[in-house]
């Protein structure tokens, strides 16, 4: 479980140069550590499946044949990270498709500095939530499991 808030390991997905630059530094002046860089949607899943994120920033298009919204899916069928979005897309439908995506927050660009670090903490604080609660019901699955086996 995600605990505290300095430190936190963040792959940033994006493609536009800047804006890495621009979330990289904001990262950093907040505590943060910014593990991994990537532009490409595939490049994103392998490196998060290498460097194990607490937090992954994701753009929705990028570069490649797997969008950001493809990458995150994959990611989160084979590991647990929070995952916050990142787009200049601020319709209905990409929102719905991020947030079914399993993200936990949505950020529509331009995104300024002030305005990363909170999403962060509300993407965190809700991922958190979202892991505490799953909890009992994982538990109570491997007990029905359990007993289910000993019949």
């Amino acid at each position: 479980m995600i605990q505290g808030i300095k430190g936190k390991r963040v792959l940033i997905c994006e493609d536009e140069g800047y804006t890495i630059f621009a979330f990289r530094n904001a990262l950093l002046r907040a505590g943060y550590d910014v593990v991994g860089e990537v532009n490409e949607g595939q490049a994103a899943v392998a490196l998060a499946k290498q460097l194990q994120p607490d937090l992954i920033l994701m753009d929705i298009h990028l570069g490649g044949s797997v969008s950001g919204i493809e990458a995150a899916c994959q990611i989160l069928s084979e590991q647990n990270v929070a995952i916050v979005v990142v787009t200049a897309s601020d319709d209905d439908a990409s929102i719905n498709a991020a947030l079914s995506s399993g993200a936990c927050g949505y950020l529509v660009k331009p995104v300024f500095t002030n305005q990363l670090i909170p999403a962060i903490e509300a993407g965190l604080a809700r991922y958190a939530r979202v892991q505490s609660n799953m909890h009992p019901i994982h538990e109570r699955q491997r007990n029905k499991d359990v007993r289910s086996n000993h019949q």
